[in-house]
């Protein structure tokens, strides 16, 4: 018997409910946070991204500058542009993101682009509409769901030739063009693993044109398949604030013509992307790109090389 009368016998210990419900929170809020902070510092790493675990939509714009340095021929030789001739793009980028259940997205990009280009004392400019870009996501596997293995999500999409061909441009320079004149169908696979603070993901993707001139308006005429691999490694190096490298290469298949292929219509590249995002609330991030396409003999082929800086602001509603 306990001093007055009482029993001692089944006394709970002072403060032992408050200890416990402190335990239990740590327990149960620490996986919690450190899985959200897993699956979504990478969301808007780069580009339109994903949406993160507690988004229902994202929209977002971005501008861009390119300049041109000079170009590659059929056979892999690098020729730099001279004084004589230059040739900046200059676009903006409409998006939004859309989640439907919690393992599908949709999208759609639309942009605007604006062209300029110089040769001799011939200057133009002109632009206009660009392609549209449909597509949808669905995560196999999402980021953290399963510790020991990578997020894996599959991507088809669809881009519909809503900008003018370049055989279509009425300029002398042909800066009105902005698209690729032909519908497009997009797929890809990528893969993704977090170890905070850090994420690496492996992306690969193939832009498959249809055919044109099906109508017999025209020669029957396919432009080349486009496949590209990309590795993109990156950090959360302050709270909010997640820098990436991207590293790609591409490849493009001949066109072809009437059946045949196009003689010497292969392209390819390398590039390297440094891009920052730099959350500002729940609902703002700011996203910043410098891409630049790797110069020299042999690292392309049938294209221009190029820096791009872009600019972006993106908005995640929940």
């Amino acid at each position: 018997m306990g001093k007055g009368g009482r029993s001692s016998i089944g006394a709970r210990p002072p403060g032992l409910s408050a200890v416990t419900l402190a335990v239990l929170l740590v327990v149960l809020t620490v996986p919690s946070v450190a899985r959200a902070a897993a699956c979504c510092m990478s969301a808007s790493a780069i580009g339109v991204g994903r949406l993160r675990i507690w988004e229902q939509f994202a929209v977002g714009l971005s501008l861009s500058a390119e300049t041109g340095f000079g170009h590659w021929d059929a056979d892999g030789d690098w020729t730099r542009w001279g004084d004589d001739y230059s040739e900046q793009v200059y676009s903006g980028r409409l998006w939004g993101l859309v989640g439907f259940g919690r393992r599908t997205s949709v999208w759609v990009q639309a942009p605007v682009l604006l062209n300029h280009r110089s040769t001799g004392a011939l200057s133009q400019t002109g632009g206009g509409f660009g392609d549209l870009n449909l597509g949808a996501r669905y995560e196999v596997l999402s980021v953290g769901e399963i510790r020991e293995l990578p997020a894996i999500a599959l991507t088809a999409g669809i881009i519909l030739p809503t900008g003018r061909a370049t055989d279509s441009a009425t300029t002398t320079l042909g800066v009105d063009a902005t698209g690729r004149g032909a519908t497009a169908l997009t797929g890809g696979l990528s893969l993704e693993l977090t170890r905070l603070p850090l994420f690496v993901r492996f992306d690969t993707a193939a832009t498959v044109p249809l055919p044109t001139g099906l109508r017999g308006d025209g020669p029957r005429e396919r432009l080349g398949t486009e496949v590209e691999i990309a590795l993109i490694g990156g950090a959360e190096v302050h709270r909010g604030v997640v820098l990436s490298l991207r590293a790609h290469a591409l490849w493009q298949r001949p066109a072809h013509r009437d059946g045949k292929a196009v003689a010497r219509s292969k392209a390819r590249e390398v590039g390297l992307t440094l891009a920052g995002s730099v959350e500002l609330t729940p609902h703002w991030t700011v996203q910043a790109s410098l891409a630049q396409t790797l110069l020299g003999d042999r690292l392309g082929a049938n294209r221009t090389g190029r820096l791009v800086a872009t600019l972006g602001l993106r908005y995640g509603g929940f």
